[in-house]
């Protein structure tokens, strides 16, 4: 009998050193609803569920730890909208998703970082005109573009050499070979007669603009040590002359007439063919090859 009755004490003191559950029932119901609506990706109304649970019973681990995992999640999902918003240019609907996300989960780096990035763009752009606005837009797009290649040849000083009856290709590998650059030639390209060739104290560039003339070549630079040649005509000069496109804002300009008439100036003045009016910005747009620009 001794045996039975120890056995029946031991299991008395071990149930009576587990704790007992804190959990209620309708705290359980709103922990169930909680977790349905985060099965639905619903995190605000997860986290209103799991809100309601843990003011049942304030001290059950369970609630407590719900309640923490939705708020970062929803968190999230409104760091996610904000920038959605601020990509189409919603930015005050942008603020308010930071702001929230923000509130939910204070720790979270990137609600904070967000939230500031947006502040910043909101009070640059609520001192300008929408002109104005999307002038700074076109520019910060204008800048994200890769630049013309320039010419950086490797010499250390200037071009001097003589040559005596050589094709313009020979002539243009010389420089080049000189210069320390890379020549790279079209495959339809027409080197035409020998003719001699004498540089005294030029530049690269230069060197390059004197054999083009003689020769009746096209070059342009591809990177900072190669160029390309090829011959110069017009359907040539249209498939590989760099081109730029710039929009000039008008002050003052009233009339569709009177917009015209800027656009026909700039075409005889500037030898532009390429203007065309952006009638509700009050601008016209022109499109030319680099040494216009």
């Amino acid at each position: 009998m001794r045996d039975p009755i120890c056995v029946t004490v031991a299991c008395l003191l071990l149930v009576a050193t587990v704790p007992l559950a804190a959990r209620t029932v309708q705290g359980d119901r709103y922990l169930a609803e909680g977790r349905g609506c985060a099965a639905r990706r619903q995190w605000d109304a997860a986290l209103a569920s799991y809100r309601l649970a843990l003011a049942q019973d304030p001290a059950e681990m369970l609630y407590q730890m719900a309640a923490e995992k939705a708020a970062f999640q929803a968190a999230d999902a409104h760091i996610s909208l904000g920038q959605q918003a601020r990509a189409q240019g919603r930015t005050a609907e942008a603020l308010a998703e930071f702001e929230r996300a923000h509130a939910l989960a204070p720790a979270l780096a990137a609600a904070s970082q967000e939230l500031a990035a947006t502040r910043v763009m909101i009070r640059r752009n609520d001192r300008l005109t929408p002109l104005e606005r999307m002038k700074q837009e076109q520019e910060e797009e204008r800048d994200r573009i890769l630049p013309v290649p320039e010419l950086q040849a490797g010499t250390n000083g200037a071009v001097t050499l003589t040559m005596v009856d050589q094709s313009p290709k020979v002539l243009f590998e010389t420089v080049g070979k000189y210069a320390g650059m890379n020549v790279l030639f079209d495959p339809e390209y027409q080197p035409g007669k020998n003719f001699s060739l004498t540089l005294d104290s030029v530049t690269p560039t230069q060197a390059l603009d004197h054999l083009a003339l003689l020769s009746k070549s096209f070059w342009k630079a591809l990177s900072q040590n190669t160029v390309f040649v090829t011959n110069d005509n017009p359907n040539k000069r249209r498939d590989y002359e760099a081109q730029v496109t710039r929009v000039f804002y008008l002050s003052n300009v009233n009339t569709p007439q009177e917009m015209q008439e800027i656009i026909n100036t700039v075409r005889s003045m500037a030898d532009l063919q390429r203007v065309m009016p952006y009638s509700t910005q009050y601008a016209i747009i022109a499109r030319g090859d680099l040494a216009n620009h």
